[in-house]
């Protein structure tokens, strides 16, 4: 019995077309197994972020002095010991008037010897003052050691809110409103009596003032990232004030340090990235 030629060439076909139906089948499991893998994944980094997210929320809402480890428990308070008076804000504490009374109390605390004072030690403070000429914004400790040779720098923040006793009356408020409403005198008294040390000398310098001294000793290097020159361009308004270079060691001239001093709206974190550039100068 013949075979047709026309089964021959069908029969060809098949066998052509069977391999290739086989591969299409098999590219399409593995596209369904990577798609499934994507899938795991995906739900595996969202499980991640949710259980990241709960022990931070854990972490703020049940602040611990010790680190919590995994298996063990929040202590309970002692039994009978008076829960604490939490604060939630600033206003709070203003509104039930204990702040100003605690800052008061706080700053006449100084009988007897309450001042740290060494015969060694030479404790400068330095003030920068605004455009206006009236608000200390920059207010640093310098203490030199005489004996070991060393130099500490403090700065201490302008919005810190504190008592001060000034000659047109008795206040609390930011200290950087103290030589504005007392001037160098009624500043170094909230200085002291704040931070309980003695101040043995001052110096205070305007704007004019700094650019000029900056200007006397031909400049200062300091590290200037490239987000800080920016930043510094931004606020520049003559050609001598602009900076074409950032870098680890970058000379500023007296109008470019005063506004390498100045910027904080750059920094996340504001005015405690001046007064780390402030003290880096």
């Amino acid at each position: 019995m013949s075979i047709p030629h026309s089964s021959f060439k069908m029969s060809s076909l098949l066998q052509r077309m069977l391999p290739e139906k086989m591969a299409k089948k098999r590219r399409t499991k593995k596209q369904k197994r990577r798609q499934r893998r994507r899938v795991v994944l995906l739900v595996i980094a969202v499980i991640a972020l949710v259980v990241a997210a709960a022990v931070l929320a854990i972490r703020y809402i049940f602040p611990s002095a010790e680190p919590w480890t995994p298996g063990t428990s929040f202590s309970d308070p002692t039994e009978g010991e008076e829960d604490a008076v939490n604060i939630d804000t600033l206003n709070e504490l203003r509104a039930s008037g204990d702040l100003y009374s605690i800052l008061e109390s706080w700053a006449k605390n100084n009988t007897g010897n309450s001042l740290m004072h060494d015969k060694n030690v030479i404790n400068l403070l330095v003030v920068g003052l605004d455009a206006s000429k009236k608000n200390s914004d920059t207010i640093m400790l310098v203490s030199v050691n005489k004996n070991a040779g060393d130099i500490h720098l403090a700065s201490i923040m302008r919005d810190s809110y504190t008592y001060m006793d000034t000659p047109v009356g008795e206040a609390a408020a930011k200290i950087n409103a103290a030589y504005a409403n007392g001037g160098i005198d009624c500043l170094i008294d909230t200085v002291e009596n704040d931070y309980k040390i003695k101040i043995d000398h001052y110096v205070g310098v305007d704007f004019n003032t700094f650019v000029d001294v900056v200007d006397l000793i031909g400049g200062v290097r300091v590290p200037v990232q490239e987000y800080e020159r920016r930043a510094m361009n931004g606020l520049a308004v003559s050609e001598s004030e602009r900076l074409y270079e950032s870098g680890d060691s970058v000379l500023l001239n007296g109008k470019q340090a005063l506004l390498y001093c100045r910027i904080r709206k750059c920094d996340v974190d504001g005015d405690v990235s001046r007064t780390r550039r402030q003290r880096q100068f």
